[in-house]
C-alpha cells in the first residue's frame, strides 16, 4: 500500500512543473519558453475593439484580446495569430525589440 502511494505521489510530483508551464497570464510562463512580464522585453499592444478573440504566439494560445491587450515578450521574432470563432482573421509575424512598444491594429 505504501510503495503504490509512495509510486503515486512521485508521478504527480513530475506532472506538477508540466502543466504549471502551459499558462498564461501576468508573470507566468506560457508554452513556449517565453515570459509575459519579461523585464527586459519589448511591448506588443492590440488595438482592437473585439474583445473576445483568440490571441496565439507561434502556434500557443496567449489569451483573449481582451486578456492579451498588453503583452510584454523577449525581444525576436513572433507569429501572431488572431481567431475569432475558430477562424483565422489575423496572421502576422513581429519582431519584438527590448524597449520598444509595437502596436498592431488587426481589422477583424
Amino acid at each position: 500500500m505504501k510503495k503504490g502511494l509512495l509510486t503515486l505521489t512521485v508521478a504527480l510530483m513530475t506532472l506538477a512543473p508540466m502543466t504549471a508551464s502551459a499558462q498564461w497570464g501576468p508573470w507566468r510562463p506560457y508554452y513556449g519558453g517565453y515570459y509575459y512580464g519579461y523585464p527586459l522585453g519589448g511591448e506588443v499592444k492590440l488595438d482592437t475593439k473585439v474583445k473576445n478573440a483568440d490571441v496565439f504566439l507561434d502556434g500557443a494560445f496567449a489569451g483573449t484580446t481582451h486578456q492579451a491587450k498588453t503583452m510584454r515578450l523577449r525581444p525576436g521574432r513572433y507569429n501572431i495569430e488572431i481567431r475569432e470563432a475558430g477562424v483565422t482573421k489575423y496572421v502576422q509575424e513581429i519582431y519584438v525589440v527590448a524597449g520598444k512598444t509595437l502596436h498592431l491594429r488587426p481589422q477583424l
